[in-house]
């Protein structure tokens, strides 16, 4: 585990004006302050998060974590199939989704670079009913479920 951030709340829905001028605020404007670290602060943009070292040069990053639902700490161990977190809607976002993407380091976080991946099994939205897939990454827009099982 190499860190976990929780306390923010969850934003409210928001329609589709608003969420045009949050896209608009987030991608030509807005620019995080810097921590004593001189890191960037993402809280104000991935709300709460964890992130896991899944193997060496691998880090995986979950963003938009419900308020006070981050169930691991800094440090810890983390299972296979372990619940870190529940999904929500903290911070820069516009509707409850999980973000999910794999890094390389969290020493720069402006220069680190993304890792390809694949999930294990999930189950893919056609458009009428659910398709199950194994070790394959979805493509972008897809709509997916996963399970705990």
């Amino acid at each position: 585990m190499v860190a976990a951030v929780d306390g923010l709340a969850d934003r409210m829905m928001t329609g589709a004006l608003r969420s045009a001028a949050l896209l608009i605020y987030t991608s030509f404007i807005f620019k995080p302050p810097s921590d004593s670290q001189g890191q960037p602060d993402i809280q104000p943009n991935v709300g709460n998060y964890v992130m896991v070292q899944i193997a060496p040069g691998q880090i995986a990053f979950y963003a938009h974590l419900r308020k006070n639902s981050v169930r691991v700490e800094c440090g810890q161990v983390i299972a296979k199939g372990e619940v870190l977190g529940e999904m929500g809607n903290s911070g820069n976002t516009t509707a409850p989704h999980l973000h999910v993407h794999v890094m390389d380091q969290t020493t720069d976080l402006a220069s680190a670079n993304l890792v390809p991946f694949v999930f294990e099994h999930y189950e893919l939205w056609n458009g009428s009913h659910w398709i199950p897939q194994s070790m394959t990454c979805p493509s972008p827009g897809q709509v997916l479920r996963c399970s705990l099982h």
